[in-house]
């Protein structure tokens, strides 16, 4: 028994002729110059990292400022101020930031009074058992002043200052014949070919 429509649905059925194939697809870009894409790929990294590294190591204008000059500013700007516990706490403040900068042995991280005396001796001896004395006893009398620990006269602040500035004076007179202090004679060394 053959059923009237499978003819029609082998028609439906068939496939349709294909299409011409395409021509092959054009090379890519590592086909055609892999060697010199990946170099410049390459040499535009270096130049990339090069300019970050220039721009982020690159220095900074900075005037160069001697670090008495900057504590005799500010202690000039102190002088009419009243004094009190806060002249007491910028003096000390002025004097130590003035020793960190003036003596690179000592640790630039913010001191106390004690630690800078105990810092002090091992990284400047040469300013003198007195000058060192006379440093640590005036950060201390201005701690104590700065902290309320004893009483402060109301008067202008010249004094405490001018104690200030004459102590940086000291500590860069010290400082400044210490870096022009000849150094010791070396002895020779003996010429190893002699003793042979």
């Amino acid at each position: 028994m053959t059923l009237p429509f499978l003819p029609c649905l082998a028609e439906a059925a068939k496939i349709p002729d294909l299409r011409p194939p395409e021509s092959s697809l054009a090379p890519t870009l590592w086909e055609r110059g892999g060697g010199l894409t990946g170099f410049c790929l390459l040499l535009g990294l270096i130049l990339a990292l090069g300019m970050w590294n220039w721009y982020h190591r690159r220095g900074r204008y900075r005037s160069r400022v001697a670090a008495v000059d900057v504590a005799r500013e500010a202690l000039r700007g102190l002088v009419s101020v009243p004094e009190d516990g806060i002249l007491a706490g910028q003096a000390g403040r002025v004097l130590r930031v003035y020793l960190t900068a003036a003596l690179p042995t000592l640790p630039s991280v913010e001191l106390t009074a004690d630690e800078i005396a105990l810092a002090l001796p091992k990284s400047a001896p040469w300013l003198g058992e007195a000058l060192l004395r006379a440093v640590t006893d005036f950060l201390r009398e201005c701690d104590r002043r700065k902290y309320g620990w004893e009483p402060v006269p109301q008067a202008p602040g010249a004094k405490l200052v001018a104690r200030a500035a004459d102590l940086v004076e000291r500590v860069e007179s010290a400082r400044a014949a210490e870096v022009l202090r000849v150094p010791p004679v070396l002895s020779p060394v003996p010429n190893s070919k002699e003793g042979r």
